[in-house]
């Protein structure tokens, strides 16, 4: 069965473990990969755009809690936080102006019908 894809392409994603208010991590650098929206609340990323490769994160939107900018901590220009409930984790994603306005667009339709 094929799932219906709501947003796709290439974002940057920061690496695991770090902590922005630390300023040597300011410095790690932020991975490239091929983010996959589907309609019903997966997002999906991998190493690139071919479709054998497996996904290395799978998150559940509508476990989402939170999509904001982050530019004031990461320090990186065109940020979103990605927040989920019951997960002390957070994802920090980057793009173009238009690819995170789009995306956070895409992230906060599907987060409107979380319960």
């Amino acid at each position: 069965m094929s799932r219906k894809v709501t947003a796709y392409g290439f974002l940057y994603v920061a690496p695991p473990n770090i902590d922005f208010s630390q300023p040597s991590h300011s410095a790690k650098r932020w991975q490239r990969r091929c983010f996959t929206l589907y309609e019903d609340g997966e997002l999906s990323y991998a190493l690139d755009d071919d479709p054998e490769t497996v996904p290395q994160v799978k998150m559940d939107m509508n476990r989402c809690v939170r999509v904001c900018e982050a530019d004031v901590i990461t320090g990186h220009s065109h940020s979103i936080l990605v927040a989920f409930r019951n997960d002390s984790s957070n994802s920090g994603i980057a793009g173009t102006c238009e690819d995170a306005e789009k995306d956070t667009d895409a992230a906060a339709t599907i987060n409107q019908h979380v319960p």
